[in-house]
């Protein structure tokens, strides 16, 4: 296995979101999953889920500033959804 790592996924709820959450989290990263619907969320396999709509450059910036302060440092991003 590679070096472990923090990544953030954005659009986790999704199909593709949702396996590389499960893939990643499988391999032994530390998995921040991001979606608009919490609910959606509570299923997916992540360390960390966090509702957050990042189709704006504020919702972007403030999920990436919470995901920070939960790690103590800025995570890898695996953008599914539209960023900013």
């Amino acid at each position: 296995m590679a070096t472990a790592t923090s990544i953030l996924v954005t659009g986790a709820t999704g199909g593709i979101g949702r396996e590389l959450c499960r893939q990643l989290t499988e391999e032994g990263h530390r998995v921040i999953a991001s979606g608009r619907e919490m609910s959606r969320l509570a299923s997916v396999v992540a360390e960390v889920r966090i509702s957050a709509d990042c189709t704006s450059p504020e919702g972007a910036s403030a999920l990436l500033d919470e995901s920070t302060s939960l790690l103590g440092h800025t995570p890898h991003r695996l953008p599914l959804c539209r960023e900013h």
